[in-house]
Parts: structure tokens; sequence; C-alpha cells
């Protein structure tokens, strides 16, 4: 044998003993490596500018709570502006007789009841030197709607839906909405040098804007700004009032997938066996889950899983044990999604809502009550211990109750047995009627401190309008994408709308990529990941100034890169000392920028 063919044999051999290795590893010792599941403990260093002048950009913003209406509008005024880091003061109308209204930059209206209200002069000499004033509900005050360029003013009456003539904020503005916004609004005949925002469905004016010699009016003809699903359109509403407006985002998407791992449902379902002939334990493994990795890596998305160990209604120990077959789909899949950056959370031992008799509807769910919170915390426990044996002493940071449902004694069952809890995934609008329902404001959990609510937007893989709104008013409001599906959305006839997977994933892929399209920006994180980066957002303070082409921006405990969006009308950026910038949309004379500040102070330099 020459030594040519030797040398093919021994490359044969070697090359063989790899992939029996590589394959040897993957099939069985992965089983016995620990994974990685841990936030690097860091101690956080904060800084602040000490140099702050003080007349930055500042809003003030007149109220009343004489009303269910005028708090709904203040809240959200007042969450929308805590959230995109503004610099503001809240005054009732009654507070304001000895205030200078130069010492701000906006004047916003949060009520329509102007009854404790005399400086109209005061006002119009504020708007003709360039301050801004925005009117964020309808009213009948006569004064203010002649200032805001009403010219006859008829009667309330009732319609439907928006239809943007100006697009004040991509995705947001592209949409038009028909049954989803109920408006009361006036009647009214407008003055020629109005320029109308947006109407309803039946072209009545909505939002306009009026120049006032320097200054500006923005008028909201209507009540929809009391619904916190419009928090997104109030900020951006209130951002017209300027040429030069910034606020500060979260600048991240996260991604939940519900029921993940969990037990999969024997059997081949016809929508599985149709189209693809096979098992559904073979259909989630082979198409479902190369499908869900393909879009998180198109997408920039980081998948968070929360792992359901059975599906059963036991609410009392000793609990049923878990299947042979169901743990090795826990490990294949969890292994799966750490691989490509995803993250382990928990659902629950089973999707019985954790909650005692009279805290949740559990018949209308076909859930169980639970007898004590010591039952809760056992069944929690017991899938921990699962959790350990497959993946190693992983720490679990995220836990999201079944159906959304979390009233105080689960909460209690949740913090007393998941130690290193820091994430609560609620849904951020609901039914408030509902009972047991996990409804949250962004921010620490009211009960628990050093645990953080992070509530959903938005859902499921079906593309529709409601859904975009939603999404698209996270957004503009808050530079955030938080969605989540079921894996087993397909077996559901009316989760899935009937569509067989191809199409169905065609819808989730519709609404990504479009969110993707319009906010290519936004970083993709796992829900630990976000909420280490929300702790120290929620302590940072910002402030800025404009003189001349300048544009400084002040950070106090400033400890990482801070994101803001900053919309220019007729002017464009230079350069940004201390951070860097990207243009994200451009249409006539407006252009949004995404900024990243990485100083405690940033300089925005205009052309």
């Amino acid at each position: 044998m020459n030594n040519f063919k030797k040398l093919l044999i021994v490359a044969a051999i070697l090359i063989f003993a790899g992939v029996l290795t590589q394959t040897f590893r993957i099939m069985y010792f992965s089983k016995f490596i620990d994974i990685e599941q841990s936030l690097p403990e860091i101690k956080v260093e904060y800084v602040s500018e000490t140099s702050i002048p003080k007349d930055t950009y500042k809003i003030l913003v007149l109220a009343e709570k004489n009303g269910e209406t005028d708090r709904m509008i203040l809240n959200n005024v007042v969450k929308t502006f805590d959230n995109g880091k503004l610099n503001y003061e809240v005054l009732l109308m009654e507070e304001i007789e000895n205030k200078e209204f130069d010492e701000f930059n906006m004047l916003v209206v949060a009520t329509e009841d102007y009854s404790n209200f005399s400086q109209y002069e005061e006002l119009s000499k504020f708007l003709t030197e360039g301050g801004a004033l925005v009117l964020l509900t309808r009213t009948f005050d006569q004064e203010i709607n002649s200032i805001s360029g009403i010219d006859s003013n008829y009667k309330f009456i009732n319609d439907i839906g928006i239809v943007f003539r100006e697009r004040i904020f991509p995705g947001l503005a592209d949409m038009e909405i028909g049954e989803l916004l109920d408006h009361s609004l006036l009647d009214v005949r407008l003055k020629d040098d109005i320029e109308i925002v947006a109407t309803t469905k039946n072209n009545k004016p909505l939002i306009w804007v009026r120049n006032m010699g320097k200054g500006r009016v923005v008028y909201v003809n209507s009540s929809i700004l009391e619904d916190k699903l419009n928090r997104g359109l109030l900020l951006q509403t209130v951002g017209l009032g300027s040429n030069t407006f910034l606020s500060t985002i979260y600048n991240s998407k996260l991604f939940y997938i519900d029921d993940f791992p969990a037990p999969m449902k024997p059997g081949s379902d016809p929508v599985v066996e149709k189209y693809y002939g096979v098992s559904n334990r073979n259909f989630y493994k082979h198409i479902w889950w190369s499908a869900m990795y393909n879009l998180a890596k198109k997408y920039d998305l980081k998948y968070t899983g929360v792992m359901i160990g059975l599906y059963n209604q036991d609410v009392n120990p000793p609990f049923e044990n878990f299947n042979r077959e169901d743990i090795k789909d826990f490990e294949y899949f969890g292994r799966k999604l750490i691989e490509i950056g995803g993250e382990i959370g928990i659902h629950g031992y089973n999707h019985n809502s954790l909650g005692i008799d009279g805290e949740i509807d559990f018949e209308e769910y076909d859930y169980r009550s639970w007898k004590t919170v010591g039952n809760m915390e056992k069944s929690l426990e017991k899938l921990q211990k699962l959790i350990a044996k497959i993946f190693g002493d992983i720490r679990i940071y995220t836990y999201v109750p079944p159906s959304n449902l979390l009233p105080a004694s689960g909460k209690e069952a949740v913090f007393s047995s998941l130690k290193d809890i820091k994430v609560l995934g609620g849904v951020f609008y609901g039914d408030k009627s509902q009972k047991g329902l996990l409804m949250q404001e962004f921010g620490e959990d009211p009960d628990y401190r050093g645990v953080y609510a992070v509530p959903r937007i938005s859902s499921g893989y079906l593309y529709n309008k409601v859904k975009m709104w939603e999404i698209y008013n996270a957004i503009a409001h808050l530079g955030f994408f938080n969605h989540f599906i079921h894996p087993d959305d397909l077996l559901d006839y009316e989760r899935s709308g009937n569509l067989n997977w191809e199409k169905l994933y065609g819808e989730l892929e519709k609404i990504i990529s479009e969110v993707h399209n319009n906010h290519f920006y936004l970083r993709g994180m796992t829900s630990m990941e976000f909420v280490e980066y929300f702790e120290k957002y929620l302590k940072l303070k910002v402030f800025w100034k404009r003189e001349g082409n300048l544009i400084s921006v002040y950070y106090e405990n400033y400890t990482e890169p801070v994101y803001h969006l900053l919309k220019l009308k007729n002017e464009r950026i230079k350069d940004v000392q201390n951070g860097s910038f990207a243009q994200f949309y451009k249409e006539k004379d407006i252009r949004f920028y995404l900024i990243k500040g990485e100083n405690k102070k940033i300089g925005i330099e205009l052309l």
C-alpha cells in the first residue's frame, strides 16, 4: 500500500472518529453538562453631571381631579412622562394664579374643566413668544377654543376610528383604525389657519395644530387619551408642540413563549397530519422549532420560554410525577432555547392559576382553587427540582402566571418559593373587572421590592390592526416591544384562525418584520437581560436644553448607554458628542433619530 492510500485511510478514520465523538457528545454528554443562566453580579456605579443648568426644557401640566375622566387622563400623562424621563411639574388649575408661564417651554392641559382658569391673557402672550400649548381633551371653554382655531362649536357628538393625514410616528400613523377607538368629540368648524393631523373615520377633525406668533397649539378633539391603550399617541401628540422634542426609551424588544417547554399533545392533530404526516412531537421538534429559530436569527429576537410541567388539575399534594417522555422534551427544547441566547422561566407546575377560592373565577377557566398558599409553594418547588435535575442549578428569574392571573395569595407563593425571582410578566392592557388579572404598570412591583413588573403588550400569531395599534403605541411611548405566543396555538381553532402552520407562521412574521422595518434599532433581550437594564433605567434622570444648533443632554445616575428618540422639524443632526445617532424615519420636513448617550453629558450638534 502506497503512502497516499495510507494517508487517505488515516484521514477517513480521523473524520469518522470526529463525527462519532461529536454525535455522542450531543446525544449523550450534553445531558450531563449544566447550562448557564445567571446575571453577572457586578457592583453598579452611578455618575451624575453636576453642572445642569436651571433652564432645561420643562413642561407644566395643568389638571383637575373633579371626575374620573380627568383622573384617568392625568394618570396617563404622569405615567407617560415618567417613563419617557420628561422634566415636568403638575399643578391644579386653582394653583397657577401666581405661576409664571415663561418658566416653562410647554403647557399640557389634562382636563376639559377651565372653571378655575383665568390667565387667558398670559397664555396668549406665552404662545406669541414661542411657547407650546397642548390640549389633551376637548372642551366647551370658548376662549380656549378661540385660541385653538375653532370658529364655531356646535355640540358633542360620538364617532369612531382614526385616520392620519400626517405621519406623526412610523407604524402608528400608518394605520386607519375603524371601530377600535370611540370618541366623544365636538362637532366644530375650524379656522383657515389650522393644520389637521388626524380625523375620525367619518372625517371629523380629531387632532390639529395651529401656529400662533412664534408658538403653537395642539388640540385633541376627543376623550381617547383617557385610555391607557393610547399612551404612545399621547406622547407623540405632545411632541407635535415643538420642532425639537426628545424623550428617553427602553430600546428593547422581548418575545415570550408561554407553555414552553411543556408536555406535547400526544398523537397527531389533523392540521399537523394533513400537511406534514408526522406526530405532534416530531412537528414541534423538527418544523415548528426550525421556523422559530430562523425567525429569531433573522429579526434579532431572544426568546424567554416559561415552562409548564404537567397539564393536570392537581392542587393538593402529593403531586403527580412528570412523564418520562415529557422530561426528554423539556431537556431538548430547554437546551435549544439556551443555545440561541434564550432564557428559561416558570409558568407553573401545571396550568392552574395560583389563587385561593374567591380570588379568581376558577370555573370560567376550568381551573380549581388551591386550598392553601403552602400547596402552591410545594407545586412550584416540585417543578424547580425537575429543572435542577435536567439543567443543573440554574437561577430562575422570570415568572409568568397561567392565563395572566395572579392574585395576592399566588404572589405570596411565588415569592416565597422562587428565591431568585426578578421579573413578573402580566399584561399591560386588560379588563379591570377580571378577578385576579395581573394587569401591570412598568416598574418595581408594588408588593415586593427588588421584583419588577414587565407587562406583555401583545400576543398571538395573527396579524390584525388592533394588535398593531397596541404594539406601535408601546413603541411610540416606551421604545419597547413585548409579545407572547403559545406553541400550541396552531392546534386551537380560534387562536389559529383555522390556518395551517405555513400561513400561521407567515402571519407572525408579518408582525415581526413590519415592526423591524419601522424600528430596526430595537435591541433583542431576554426577560432577565431587560430587567438588569431596567433597574438602572428607573434611577436615571434626564434633562436637556437647546441653545442655537446645540442640544445638550445631562444625566443624573448614569451608568450605561441611554437611548432617546429625537424628533426634528426642518433640521438634521451633524454629530453627537459622547454618543452616536441613527436616522430611522424621514418624511417631508420631519426626521426621527435614535440617539445613544455614552457619558453623563452629551451634545447633539445640528446642521
